[in-house]
């Protein structure tokens, strides 16, 4: 959606940029860095909540700035400029319906009927696509032995929706941990939608000990403990292989640090030597690697690991790697993105991944039984439920910081996202079986629905944050922004607390009176743009809602 009527944000920059130049165009000596920020109008002040402010500072700031001595009206040419922006606006599919000056505040309005209607059948319009991935992604994921395992799995499990529907060959996973012993739980992988198909497992490493006792490793950085397992020391031996800056410096991060060389290790660096050997030949490849910040050295020992082997395998002569100043793996790596995500916590130490998800599971049974009884029906129900809650609850804080899970409360707001979901579901499903039924007209097109009978207070709360979320999380085109998993999650619980208090004060569908059509139309759209926007959010942080709960 290119239109910026779609996007608050992108419509409060286009007023400011026009403000911007308008202003230049009657003052050419203004400063044109001068930043002229609007403000949405809050909440508790008015129903307009789609109106904006010019700030009283701002303005005593630009009146200043435009302000010269030999002209005594240099004011009122400023205030005449700022009114013409109305005039200026008055091709746009959304125009400002008047801009006032009181106060020593601007204040710009917004035509609300037609931005309603702009809003809602933008939303419920075909959700535009991501652009597929035109390369081979790794998902290589360090496992901890701890709890915080089920985030690393979550984490990665959502990744494939940044793209859209990736086939089985965009995305290859690579599970390694530093213990050494890896034991795969394919249930749980397949619970979160990573299939079987999709984890990359070498049958043999091609690396073994012998391979790093090259003649261009030295044997004086390889060793073996007590355990027998050979490990690399890490020491200015092996950063004077590294020859790029940034490889040196992601070596002196782990500088005087050991790498054990267990058979699971070798597996994960024959893979990723693997991948960067296959991209040579066909389409680019990108690797994403996902660790606890207890696991964040030994990635970066990982990654360091592979340059070294690259430099050992490599075609060229010892002379030519020497004056090379970056090999083709550096480069891979950093093109490289990583999600180091803090610790997962619990009322009960010690808990088990798949104690976790059977608790959830149980908790979530334990709610149908109440509700329902004996009838079974909803049974193949709870496990999609049970892990789309606990992917709410896992994205619920931001990457970086800890997670406490409480296992004996009832994850009451990450349920409540679902309820709320399912609860839109079965208002619509009901509405199409009474049309069915002949209880109920069809739904008219958009264009012949008077939006602007959503007066209730609680409607335009809906309206803005539908107009904040615009064709997020589609349309952003940095990865970092698509990733802030708990800002939607915020998001949504936001949406479902006005969502919840709408419902209960509020009739949707009204009696089968022809008088209480026009408000019914509006309501039963307003309630499919929430719904199509939940689903929207939801997809995007690989959560599967169900439609009846």
């Amino acid at each position: 959606m290119e239109e910026e009527y779609y996007q608050k944000q992108r419509y409060m920059r286009r007023i400011s940029e026009l403000l911007r130049t308008t202003i230049r165009s009657e003052f050419p000596e203004w400063d044109k860095n001068f930043v002229i920020p609007l403000l949405p109008v809050k909440h508790r002040q008015t129903k307009n909540f789609v109106d904006f402010i010019l700030p009283k500072g701002v303005v005593s700031r630009l009146l200043t700035a435009v302000n010269r001595e030999d002209s005594k009206s240099d004011n009122s040419k400023l205030l005449e400029s700022i009114y013409s922006i109305k005039k200026a606006t008055s091709s746009w599919d959304v125009p400002l319906r008047s801009v006032d000056f009181s106060n020593g505040v601007i204040h710009f309005k917004v035509n609300v009927s037609l931005l309603q209607r702009k809003i809602i059948s933008g939303i419920l319009k075909k959700t535009p696509t991501k652009e597929k991935t035109s390369q081979n992604s790794f998902i290589v994921c360090c496992l901890p032995e701890t709890i915080s395992q089920i985030r690393t799995l979550c984490l990665s499990s959502s990744i494939k929706n940044l793209t859209d529907k990736p086939d089985a060959h965009s995305f290859k996973y690579i599970f390694v941990s530093k213990s050494g012993g890896l034991d795969l739980p394919f249930p749980l992988l397949e619970s979160l939608n990573i299939l079987s198909g999709d984890v990359f497992i070498s049958e043999k490493p091609v690396f073994d000990v012998r391979s790093l006792r090259s003649t261009v490793l030295k044997d004086d950085y390889l060793s073996k403990e007590s355990d027998d397992v050979p490990y690399i020391c890490f020491n200015e031996v092996t950063l004077k292989k590294l020859k790029c800056v940034s490889c040196q410096k992601m070596h002196k991060a782990i500088l005087n640090t050991k790498l054990k060389l267990t058979e699971n290790v070798l597996e994960c660096l024959t893979a990723m030597y693997h991948a960067v050997s296959i991209s040579k030949h066909s389409q680019p490849l990108r690797f994403w690697f996902i660790a606890c910040q207890s696991d964040s050295i030994f990635l970066s020992q990982l990654k360091v690991t592979l340059l070294l082997l690259q430099y050992v395998h490599s075609d060229q002569t010892k002379e030519e790697k020497d004056k090379t100043s970056c090999s083709s793996v550096c480069k891979i790596l950093s093109n490289s993105l990583d999600l180091i995500h803090g610790p997962v916590t619990t009322t009960k130490p010690c808990v088990p991944v798949h104690q976790l998800m059977s608790k959830y599971s149980e908790d979530i049974k334990s709610s149908f039984e109440a509700k329902y009884g004996t009838d079974r029906a909803w049974l193949p129900m709870v496990d999609i439920i049970a892990k789309s809650v606990l992917k709410l609850d896992l994205f619920s804080v931001s990457l970086t910081s800890s997670v406490h899970l409480d296992l004996d409360s009832s994850h009451g707001s990450s349920v409540f996202i679902l309820y709320n979901y399912s609860r839109l579901s079965c208002l619509l499903q009901k509405f199409n079986e009474g049309v069915k039924n002949g209880l109920y007209p069809k739904l008219p097109d958009t264009e012949n629905v008077d939006f602007s009978l959503l007066k209730e207070i609680e409607e335009r709360y809906l309206i803005d944050y539908l107009w904040e979320l615009g064709s997020a999380p589609i349309e952003y085109s940095d990865i970092k922004q698509q990733l802030q998993y708990h800002s939607f999650v915020v998001f949504l619980k936001k949406l479902c607390k006005t969502l919840s208090c709408y419902y209960s004060r509020h009739h949707i569908l009204g009696k089968n009176l022809p008088h209480l059509y026009p408000i019914m139309f509006a309501r039963l759209y307003l309630v499919k743009a929430v719904k199509c926007a939940m689903l929207r959010v939801l997809d995007h942080l690989g959560v599967t809602p169900v439609d009846q709960m």
